[in-house]
């Protein structure tokens, strides 16, 4: 087949949504598909292929909430004019997706939506916008849902959309071989357990509540180590914010540690999931958060906030535990340190659902049997 896929954003900009673009890319193509992804112009990009992914770019942003700005009719054009039997459209609530619903009927294809959460669903100035989506998404061939737990599944379920399909995100089995020369505690110097924390340096990703259940730990000789990106780190208060409580933190505290890695390897990254004795993740907006799988892929218990369909993932892969406050992932991060056979065992059973059920190649499949 031929597949389009649009994405808002695309490598090498970073985050969930490109990363579950580019792993359903890479595994349609290792299929026998070509695959050509629509996206925002980067300026930086310096290539029209990548991995064997077509790229197609356009200078076009927002969402119709806050405006669409840039050649509208020439992406319009794109979709009408060209061959693919299957178009892809990943997240709601910006322009790729936006755009497509206003000529949806004029589309002889079969598209795919892929709605991502619907994070201003409770956002007064989108009233309108989720009013009108029911009809919209009721003229996809299908409706994608990363879980059965979150909003945007139940505002589907609320608003009698029929045409859906649950799939969930999953971790690279490419990525997460385990690697026997990991050195990542040598290379970064990390003494003592290691709690991992990865996701974007941002309020929403909630580094501030990570800190806190580092302080309310009952383990000691602890190492939190934070795995992130920005691009406007030096000049983010909040960055700065973490960097000053953790200075502080440092420096009174013998027993417990707080490492900011900014722009490591992709392969350190990986390497840190391995070597980890604990994942934490407590942001405070997600949809299917990916790192909960990727936790589960290199056997790594984990203790997330309720956050997304976090305690649904806990559910599947059998690796950690989701609850709701930082004084009961506290406890949770306590328990996993001080019984060994049970985190054995939660390492044994992500690590296992993995391979089974929750890696790219199994979860690419489902969308080409869709």
């Amino acid at each position: 087949m031929n597949i389009l896929i649009c994405s808002e954003f695309f490598y090498p900009s970073v985050g969930g949504a490109q990363k579950v673009a580019e792993e359903l890319a890479n595994n349609f193509i290792k299929k026998g598909n070509s695959v050509t992804v629509a996206t925002s112009y980067i300026k930086n990009r310096k290539y029209k292929i990548y991995k064997k992914i077509k790229i197609r770019e356009f200078k076009i942003g927002g969402n119709s909430v806050n405006g669409i700005k840039g050649d509208i009719q020439e992406y319009k054009n794109f979709i009408l004019k060209s061959s693919f039997d299957l178009i892809i459209v990943y997240a709601a609530q910006q322009w790729t997706f936006d755009l497509i619903c206003n000529f949806i009927d004029e589309i002889k294809t079969k598209v795919l939506s892929c709605p991502c959460g619907f994070s201003a669903l409770n956002n007064p100035s989108y009233r309108k916008y989720f009013e009108k989506l029911p009809n919209k998404l009721k003229k996809f061939n299908k409706n994608i849902f990363h879980g059965k737990t979150y909003q945007d599944f139940r505002f589907a379920k609320k608003n009698k959309i029929k045409n859906l399909e649950i799939i969930y995100n999953a971790a690279s089995l490419e990525e997460f071989k385990y690697n026997s020369n990991n050195n990542f505690k040598k290379k970064y110097n990390l003494k003592g357990s290691v709690i991992l924390n990865v996701a974007n340096y941002s309020f929403m990703k909630g580094q501030d509540l990570s800190i806190m259940v580092l302080l309310l730990l009952k383990t000691k000789n602890v190492s939190l180590v934070f795995i992130g990106n920005n691009l406007f780190l030096n000049k983010s208060i909040y960055f700065q914010f973490l960097r000053g409580i953790s200075k502080i933190i440092n420096f009174f505290s013998h027993k417990k540690k707080i490492i900011f890695l900014k722009k490591i390897s992709r392969k350190d990254t990986v390497n840190a999931f391995f070597s980890s004795d604990a994942f934490l993740f407590t942001s405070r907006i997600e949809c299917s958060p990916l790192v909960l799988f990727e936790a589960s892929a290199a056997g790594l218990p984990f203790v997330s906030r309720i956050v997304g369909n976090s305690s649904e993932i806990a559910n599947l892969t059998k690796c950690g535990y989701a609850v709701d406050s930082i004084f009961d992932i506290s406890k949770k991060l306590d328990y996993i340190f001080n019984k060994k056979k049970h985190r054995k065992k939660l390492s044994e059973n992500g690590r296992n659902n993995f391979l089974k059920k929750y890696n790219w190649e199994k979860i690419s499949q489902k969308y080409l049997n869709v």
